[in-house]
């Protein structure tokens, strides 16, 4: 049975969203000014 699961598992791809937020802090992080709308909701400062 853990090899099924195992075989499962290493078909798993890595997030395209995760992937965009890491370079999003990393551009960040270099002094670019980025406003990253990859991952979670916006904070656009206002309520509701």
């Amino acid at each position: 049975m853990a090899k099924i699961i195992s075989s499962l598992v290493k078909q798993i791809k890595p997030s395209t969203t995760l992937a965009i937020a890491k370079k999003a802090m990393a551009m960040k992080a270099a002094g670019i000014n980025v406003i990253s709308l990859s991952a979670g909701e916006p904070d656009f400062g206002y309520t509701r």
